[in-house]
């Protein structure tokens, strides 16, 4: 809603613009007023009103304050009826070029104590079959009224209906000419039903239907009969057929979208569409009946060194709204209980809920791709998306955009949706303070090609392994949930990347910003003559830690071992004796590697993270040495000037029995 409304009179020379102005202002009548009344502000509840009268004189400056204006009053005399006609030939066709959207005109007859009676209804039959005419271009903007200045009454009410259908304007909810809800305002509708309808049954009962009514911030009832009287009223109104699909009340008396639309439209038809602003207006819709751009874009501010992550209120909300579906799904099929939602269950999630559709990633053509699934066994193998593929998709959004996030939450109805994410600290700041705070970890994948890195990632999200090689050529990027608490984010990268220099300094950016941790996947078997799958790492683990890259230092590394048919287990120096990895981890003590397996990987999940939760005990005994070593400095210096000062004293005593 508009925070301020301008209202302009406009019309011929000597109607009694300024006149109906200053009787609105001051509340009495005045013969002697200025050509012309500066703009005039007066405070009204939740808007201000801005009564700007117009001098014809500047045509430039009148003609901007149209185009500026929210409504209009056209005036005439009616004693004069030439001022009449030209609203219909001048003044209304000015209006209608300069504004390209149609705003409340209140055609304004004044100084209706100046004709007699005879005059009167000469006048004002042709004045009212002109109004009947143009109101059918106007989809009911248009407002008549015909008034005396010297009735100070008649003059406030007029201008209280103008500034009533400003408020409340009928024509974005309302087609009066054809009788029907306008597209948006029903899209608006289908919306609001779907969210009161907690239970997802496509019904409303008198809880659900209560909280509509509570939904306005009024002492007066949106709808003014009860949850009965109302079901009884719709039936008895819109009785059902039983051939017809349209049925406003169901068969255990709860009211259907249908019949909530329909009582919408008996709303609307008698004008009194206050109510139904008043419930688009707390579901945050806006004049334009779009959602307001502060309800989909909230201010959140992002500190320096921390990401955006969901809160546990924001874990809580999708996984009720997950359970909510899961349970909507299981409740469709008789014979089996499902533990995730199809897609089917997805686009029905999202359908009048946002009108950008499914978000990227879980949209048909996706296939849940990058999040944890599993297949119904019992449902023509349908590939269903785990309540933890559904979390971890929310937060990987969340931690790459988290404006997004936020806009589809509103869009799902979620009324403080800043309070459904926070901030974590990231990498740099829990090494700083010693402590590992995140919930969500980064991780990037590098390795040769062949080497399993897609297997690898497959693992995670429990997504089927093909028998058939085929390579990644693009990024690709999954997240799934360890450790109930955890996230990790993972995806592929390039060595190539790195050597290119184009893109080189982007991903060290990208990698000393956001890493929380760098593995590098090598296979055990791959006997290239010119660069080994081993080798291929080894280059990129000495790439990175280049001086020239000394701000990825503090990222930990962990190489992983893949194709092996052993157990996953911890390499040890003993196991890899004369190897060329064996060198490197003679070498690099401090790095760890580990073995990966498709048929058991959890430990090499758990040990991603464990190498992470490491990287900050690591900060904090090289802070220690670093303190002890300080410390061993700062007494040695003190021993030193304590021994100098001696030595100084002892020659400058020899000197004198010297000089003696």
């Amino acid at each position: 809603m508009k925070p301020d409304i301008k209202l302009l009179f406009i019309g011929d020379k000597g109607v009694g613009k300024t006149t109906i102005i200053s009787s609105l202002i001051n509340e009495y009548f005045s013969e002697n007023v200025p050509s012309v009344i500066p703009e005039i502000i007066i405070p009204n509840q939740d808007q201000i009103f801005r009564i700007v009268d117009s001098d014809n004189s500047d045509q430039t400056q009148r003609d901007l304050e149209i185009k500026r204006s929210d409504a209009i009053i056209m005036v005439y005399s009616i004693d004069r009826i030439d001022t009449f006609m030209n609203i219909r030939m001048k003044w209304l066709p000015l209006v209608k070029s300069l504004k390209n959207h149609q705003i409340p005109i209140l055609i304004l007859g004044n100084k209706l104590d100046l004709v007699n009676d005879d005059q009167y209804e000469k006048n004002s039959s042709i004045s009212r079959e002109t109004i009947e005419l143009l109101k059918s271009d106007y989809n009911n903007t248009l407002l008549w009224s015909e008034i005396s200045s010297l009735d100070i009454q008649s003059v406030i009410k007029s201008i209280s209906e103008i500034e009533y259908h400003c408020v409340y304007p009928e024509s974005p909810l309302w087609d009066r000419q054809n009788e029907c809800i306008t597209p948006l305002c029903q899209l608006a509708l289908n919306r609001i039903f779907k969210i009161c309808d907690v239970q997802r049954d496509s019904l409303l009962d008198q809880s659900e239907y209560e909280a509509v009514q509570l939904s306005s911030k009024s002492q007066l009832e949106i709808f003014s009969l009860d949850f009965q009287q109302l079901i009884d009223n719709l039936s008895a109104m819109f009785p059902n057929n039983n051939n017809d699909t349209n049925v406003v009340v169901s068969a255990d008396k709860k009211l259907t979208l249908y019949g909530f639309t329909q009582m919408v439209k008996l709303i609307l038809a008698n004008h009194n569409q206050e109510k139904v602003w008043k419930l688009l207006r707390y579901f945050q819709y806006e004049d334009n009946l779009e959602l307001d751009s502060d309800y989909l874009s909230p201010k959140f501010t992002v500190i320096q060194d921390h990401n955006v992550t969901l809160s546990d209120e924001g874990l809580k909300y999708l996984t009720d709204l997950f359970l909510i579906y899961q349970k909507e799904s299981s409740s469709s099929s008789s014979t089996t209980t499902t533990t995730g939602l199809s897609i089917d269950n997805i686009v029905d999630l999202f359908k009048d809920l946002s009108p950008i559709g499914v978000p990227a990633g879980l949209q048909p053509l996706d296939q849940f791709n990058n999040v944890t699934t599993e297949i119904d066994n019992n449902n023509n193998n349908k590939t269903l998306l785990t309540l933890s593929g559904w979390l971890s998709y929310w937060q990987q959004q969340t931690y790459q955009d988290y404006k997004t996030t936020l806009m589809y939450l509103a869009y799902l109805g979620c009324k403080d949706t800043t309070n459904m994410i926070n901030l974590q600290r990231n990498r740099k700041l829990d090494q700083r303070y010693k402590q590992m705070s995140r919930c969500v970890i980064n991780c990037l994948v590098f390795g040769k090609e062949s080497c399993g890195k897609s297997t690898f990632l497959k693992t995670f999200i429990g997504h089927p392994l093909s028998s058939i090689y085929q390579p990644t050529n693009d990024t690709k990027q999954v997240c799934g949930q360890i450790l109930n608490s955890k996230y990790l984010i993972e995806y592929t990268k390039s060595l190539e990347t790195l050597q290119n220099s184009k893109q080189s300094s982007t991903l060290i950016d990208e990698i000393s910003e956001n890493a929380d941790l760098i593995c590098l996947l090598y296979d055990d078997n791959d006997e290239d003559d010119n660069q080994s799958s081993f080798q291929y790492v080894e280059s990129i683990y000495k790439l990175l830690n280049n001086k020239q890259h000394i701000e990825c230092s503090s990222v930990p590394f962990l190489f992983i071992k893949t194709k092996s048919s052993s157990t996953p287990q911890l390499l040890t120096e003993s196991t890899n004796k004369k190897s060329k990895e064996s060198i490197f981890f003679n070498q690099h003590p401090e790095m760890v590697a580990c073995e990966f397996s498709s048929t058991s990987s959890n430990s090499v999940y758990h040990q991603m993270v464990k190498q992470v939760e490491n990287s900050v005990l690591i900060s904090l005994s090289s802070s220690s040495s670093k303190d002890k070593s300080l410390k061993s400095n700062i007494n040695m210096y003190k021993y030193l000037a304590v021994i100098g000062g001696s030595l100084v004293v002892a020659i400058s005593v020899a000197k004198y029995f010297i000089s003696k």
